[in-house]
């Protein structure tokens, strides 16, 4: 199932070494969002709980996932995040995410810069 909205923000920043980017949709009557995080590096209790993957959350922590992204495809104005079978039904049965957004070129570039560090080991990000 396809989930898509317009991120009214997109936050991204570096805290902790920890690498973050949250796409947000708050229109009032509900907030909608999509967090992406990895850090640095992993510790080894990461490894030893299998969270040394990329960290996807949709609108709370039940809906949640350690790995499972198979691709993100992002242009100027939008972003597309495919989900592998076991990170779909984590994400309440979503497969494929889509929101678009409306930022600066400066806010753009840094997004893409936060993107690449992110995906950096996984090979699934892609720009167009």
């Amino acid at each position: 199932m396809l989930s898509s909205f317009h991120a009214s923000d997109v936050e991204f920043e570096d805290e902790d070494d920890v690498f973050y980017v949250n796409f947000i949709n708050n229109n009032g009557d509900k907030i909608e969002y999509i967090m992406l995080q990895n850090p640095r590096e992993y510790l080894e209790q990461d490894v030893s709980l299998g969270m040394d993957k990329i960290y996807i959350e949709r609108n709370d922590q039940i809906f949640s996932s350690y790995g499972g992204i198979e691709s993100v495809n992002i242009h100027r104005g939008s972003i597309k995040i495919a989900l592998a079978d076991e990170a779909a039904k984590k994400l309440g049965n979503i497969d494929e995410i889509e929101i678009d957004f409306d930022i600066s070129d400066e806010q753009f570039q840094g997004l893409i810069s936060m993107l690449r560090n992110i995906f950096k080991e996984f090979g699934t990000f892609k720009e167009s």
